[in-house]
């Protein structure tokens, strides 16, 4: 979020051309301005913001047209889950982590303590593999154990990522 501030701030010449034509700004160095739900908390109460849309993720999307197909708890016991969803594929860059919690609302503090549980077994795991992965296993765990946290207490971070050759494949289907 920094780094989108900044690149905001650039993008009409600096922080007072981007109040004047907007209205405001928010300080990328604010407190906790790095947080995404922070910042865009600070973007509707200083910018003049006339609307805002939603535009949901590609796991969600393709998840709800697998629910219009298929639906059901089969479906949902498949795809909550990092072990045999069809539609995710790990990636180290996420950190490990079990099951999804962007779609779930009062579960996800325990969803977020099996998440943290599974990460520290694969952080446990990745001291007796550093030798050989250079600590690849222990990063991505220790990513799993910080993006599971929040989720102990209702809040979600954690989005997955797709590969940019996927993005592009899906993006010239109909």
């Amino acid at each position: 979020m920094t780094a989108l501030a900044r690149t905001l701030d650039d993008a009409f010449g600096g922080p007072e051309p981007l109040e004047q034509t907007l209205g405001g700004r928010v300080d990328p160095d604010g407190a906790l301005a790095f947080w995404p739900l922070v910042y865009f908390g600070r973007v509707g109460e200083r910018l003049a913001v006339e609307r805002v849309e939603r535009l949901p993720g590609r796991r969600e999307r393709e998840l709800s047209a697998l629910r219009s197909r298929e639906g059901g708890l089969r479906l949902y016991a498949r795809e909550s889950n990092t072990l045999s969803s069809r539609l995710y594929r790990r990636r180290d860059a996420d950190g490990s982590f079990l099951l999804f919690t962007d779609d779930v609302f009062w579960p996800r503090p325990l969803y977020g303590a099996l998440n943290l549980a599974w990460s520290a077994g694969d952080a446990a795991l990745g001291l007796l593999t550093a030798p050989f992965d250079r600590g690849r296993r222990l990063e991505r765990a220790g990513k799993g154990m910080l993006f599971s946290v929040p989720e102990l207490v209702f809040v979600n971070i954690r989005k997955g990522s797709f590969d940019a050759a996927g993005l592009r494949r899906d993006s010239d289907a109909p």
